[in-house]
């Protein structure tokens, strides 16, 4: 049943949205001619609230695309960092994941 009030939305719009959702769109967090900090990448693990880990990798490992596409300039190096840091940590959830370490009480 169609609603006298139904919604017309482009497909540009939703697929703007998507994408924005999914912190993949570069002109709105951090500006491609920077470098990264792992500060940055600490932040969008907390946004994201999990990095599932993969050991395959046919281009890269997950980790590393999903962070690579999300903060520009990030290295696998910086994850490592933060591990060693104590700041993130790996856990179990639906599958190996990293988290922030502020979820850890909630674990």
């Amino acid at each position: 049943m169609s609603s006298p009030h139904a919604l017309t939305v482009s497909r540009r719009a939703i697929c703007r949205f998507l994408l924005e959702a999914q912190d993949l769109l570069a002109d709105h967090h951090y500006s491609p001619r920077r470098t990264a900090t792992p500060e940055q990448v600490r932040q969008e693990i907390c946004r994201l609230e999990a990095v599932q880990l993969d050991p395959v990798a046919a281009v890269e490992r997950n980790q590393h695309l999903v962070l690579a596409a999300r903060v520009p300039g990030y290295t696998p190096a910086m994850l490592e960092q933060l591990l060693a840091q104590r700041r993130i940590f790996e856990y179990w959830g639906h599958a190996a994941c990293v988290f922030p370490i502020e979820e850890l009480p909630h674990l």
